[in-house]
C-alpha cells in the first residue's frame, strides 16, 4: 500500500463520505459500516442528543469541517480513502463530559482521539499505526500540548467494533501512558507533546 495521510478539509469531504458509506458484509443497503451512522459524532454531542443512523450527524460534522475546525485525519492508499482518525481539541468532544469515567483528568487543555476507522480491505496493513502517528503530528502542529485517547483494554476484534477508540498497546508504543482508569478496562491515556 502507498499510504498517505491528510487532514479532513471541505475539499476532502467527499472522500470521508465514501469511506463512511463503505458497505461491509451482509448489511442492508441503507446501512453504513463506520459506526452504523454515527458520522463520528458520538463523542461530539451530549448522549441525550445523539442518535445512530442520523443524517443530522452527517450534517453536523460537515458543518464543523466547513468551519475550518480540526476534526481528524484521513488515510489514503493512492487516491482511495482507507482510514480515519478523529483528533480535535477535547472541548469539541462534549460527549466525553457526560461519561463519568472519561471526565477530564485535570484542568490542562488537551486534544482527544476518540475514533479510528479502517476500511475492511486495508486492515492489518499498518493504517491505524500510520493514522496515530499522523494524528500526533497534526495535534502538535496546531499547538496541542497534551493528547488523550480512550481505548478499551485488550485487542481490537476483527470487526474493529471494540477497537474504534484505539488499541492500548498501539498507543503505548507511541508513548501514551495511563493517566487514570476510573472504570476497569477503560483508561484515559495521555501523551505529552511538549
Amino acid at each position: 500500500m502507498a499510504l498517505a495521510y491528510h487532514p479532513l478539509t471541505p475539499a476532502r469531504w467527499p472522500d470521508f463520505e465514501t469511506l463512511f458509506l463503505e458497505k461491509r458484509g451482509e448489511l442492508p443497503p441503507d446501512e453504513n459500516l463506520a459506526g452504523g451512522g454515527c458520522w463520528c459524532m458520538e463523542f461530539r454531542r451530549p448522549p441525550k442528543d445523539f442518535l445512530f443512523k442520523s443524517d443530522e450527524n452527517r450534517g453536523m460534522l460537515k458543518d464543523l469541517v466547513d468551519s475550518g475546525e480540526p476534526t481528524g485525519i484521513l488515510a489514503y492508499d493512492g487516491d482511495e480513502p482507507v482510514g480515519w482518525c478523529s483528533v480535535a481539541p477535547r472541548s469539541q468532544c462534549v460527549g466525553l463530559e457526560y461519561r463519568a469515567h472519561l471526565r477530564p483528568v485535570d484542568e490542562r487543555p488537551a486534544w482527544s482521539i476518540v475514533c479510528f476507522f479502517v476500511a475492511r480491505p486495508a486492515r492489518g496493513k499498518g493504517v491505524m499505526a500510520g493514522l496515530l502517528a499522523a494524528a500526533i503530528a497534526f495535534a502538535r502542529e496546531r499547538g496541542a500540548r497534551i493528547l488523550e485517547a480512550y481505548p478499551m483494554r485488550g485487542d481490537a476484534p476483527d470487526d474493529m467494533a471494540g477497537g474504534f477508540r484505539g488499541v492500548l498497546r498501539s498507543l503505548e508504543r507511541e508513548g501514551f501512558v495511563t493517566a487514570v482508569e476510573r472504570f476497569p478496562g477503560e483508561p484515559i491515556v495521555r501523551l505529552s507533546l511538549d
